[in-house]
């Protein structure tokens, strides 16, 4: 373990990151968390906090949030399961309680060094990692600098458009409106995608309400980085086995992922939006639960 860059905090701490009260928010794990930060191994001096529950297991499950998200979108996830697992989330770069240290580079790359940092500060040898959204690219580009430490990736609604590639001009001009409108642009954005008509009322409007208060200057880039973002490049350098956990509301190109990348897999949860593991954690969990049971077992 780095000891000169990790900071570990092993009382019992709070499991709630240090941010300002919204109304709604997701309730905290009953687990408590040992907090702790490290610096990204991208070299930008941003420091990157984390939470560990639960005793050391055979293996880690370490959780990645989306855009303009926090760990705090796990919380649902934490007590299922650190009865089997050692669990870590984690605040990427300029989100939840980390810094951006001097950071001008919001790729998905950068942010896969943040989720790396974290697995080697901890000197976690077997780990599962999960990835929301643009957490999905971020734990590809994570498992590509991790090598056999990781033994599967999860992805959670995301990699719908992994087959697709943008210019430049395209990214921009997708952009263009979060510039000069962010908080508007992606309440309403937000609002009308991401959501289900049996979504909860109270959870829709904290999910909003949050994503809408991410700093710009953090979220627009990182937002062009995701666009941008490279799948195919990412996927050939693995050898794990990969799932995407996808909510059925919008269907996901099976076909095109395995062409991808030869047997990436695809569970979908129904009468879910884009936060399956917030509307439907109890169905989400069981998925991952059946998931990690071949992939976790202790090695012989």
């Amino acid at each position: 373990m780095r000891i000169a860059t990790i900071m570990l905090t092993l009382m019992l701490a709070p499991a709630v990151p240090v941010l300002a009260a919204v109304e709604d928010a997701p309730a905290p794990p009953r687990s408590a968390a040992r907090e702790g930060a490290t610096e990204s191994l991208a070299g930008d001096g941003a420091e990157i906090a984390f939470r560990v529950y639960g005793e050391d297991r055979a293996s880690a499950l370490v959780f990645v949030h989306g855009w303009s998200c926090d760990s705090r979108y796990w919380h649902a996830q934490v007590d299922a399961f650190t009865a089997t697992h050692l669990v870590v989330t984690v605040d990427l770069a300029g989100h939840g309680v980390s810094s951006s240290g001097e950071r001008t580079e919001w790729s998905m790359a950068s942010f896969g060094a943040d989720v790396a940092a974290v697995v080697e500060a901890l000197a976690l040898e077997r780990v599962v990692l999960v990835g929301h959204s643009m957490g999905g690219p971020i734990v590809l580009e994570a498992a590509r600098r991790l090598g056999p430490r990781v033994v599967g990736v999860v992805g959670v609604d995301t990699w719908r458009d992994a087959a697709v590639r943008r210019t430049a001009e395209q990214s921009e001009a997708m952009v263009e409106p979060f510039r000069k409108d962010f908080a508007g642009q992606t309440a309403a954005f937000v609002d009308r995608n991401f959501f289900v008509e049996s979504s909860e009322p109270r959870l829709r409007r904290w999910i909003v309400e949050d994503m809408a208060e991410a700093p710009p200057d953090v979220a627009v880039p990182s937002l062009l980085g995701l666009l941008q973002f490279d799948h195919a490049a990412a996927l050939t350098d693995l050898k794990v086995p990969i799932v995407a956990i996808n909510a059925s509301t919008v269907p996901t190109d099976a076909a095109a992922l395995a062409a991808l990348y030869a047997g990436l897999r695809v569970l979908e949860i129904d009468e879910a939006g884009h936060f399956p593991m917030m509307e439907r954690p109890a169905q989400f969990n069981s998925l991952l639960s059946r998931v990690l049971e071949d992939w976790t077992a202790p090695a012989p």
